[in-house]
């Protein structure tokens, strides 16, 4: 059952990406050879360890023996995290883009989830990964893909920050004061 849960979790997460990954210059570029090897290394343990838990019946040394309360809670965790990626994408709308870059086009965006956090795509993507590894209730799928995504965060997090308080200025420095980096009420 819980592969199944598994399963639909990530069907959601590659639809969302499917539908919203792509800009009117769909090729990747990108700026910071940094930038290339963390979302590389993330993209590799993400489908790697969804691969190795849904083909692979011989992970016993590797099984977390979590309960199933919190495998149902690490399911719920990831369905949130889908939910909270497409409002992301609806809120971001053409301001999206896959590598750090602003375009003369861009807005800062400060409604919905930008309310609170400056970078809800990051607390969505956590919120995934770590609940896709408890659900899995598996070492490699909770720890692989939640710490390559979070060196991705600490790659890119300064950079982009510096990038939007050079682009928009005072705005960006108020909305720095209102809201939370990734985790509400904690950074």
């Amino acid at each position: 059952m819980f592969k199944w849960i598994f399963l639909v979790v990530f069907a959601i997460f590659v639809g969302i990406r499917l539908r919203y990954g792509k800009t009117e210059d769909s090729r990747i570029q990108f700026h910071h050879i940094r930038e290339l090897i963390s979302s590389t290394m993330f993209t590799l343990s993400l489908l790697g360890t969804t691969v190795l838990f849904l083909s692979s019946e011989h992970l016993d040394p590797f099984v977390l023996n979590l309960p199933d309360e919190m495998r149902f809670f690490g399911g719920i965790l990831a369905l949130g995290g889908n939910g909270l990626l497409l409002w992301v994408h609806i809120c971001l709308g053409a301001n999206f883009s896959p590598h750090l870059e602003l375009r003369e086009e861009h807005t800062l965006i400060v409604d919905g989830p930008y309310r609170i956090l400056r970078h809800p795509m990051y607390t969505s993507g956590l919120m995934y990964t770590l609940g896709c590894g408890l659900l899995s209730n598996n070492i490699w799928v909770l720890t692989l893909p939640v710490s390559t995504f979070v060196l991705l965060i600490v790659l890119r997090l300064q950079d982009e920050e510096m990038m939007l308080k050079e682009r928009f200025g005072e705005a960006w420095s108020e909305h720095q004061t209102r809201t939370y980096k990734i985790i509400p009420y904690l950074y």
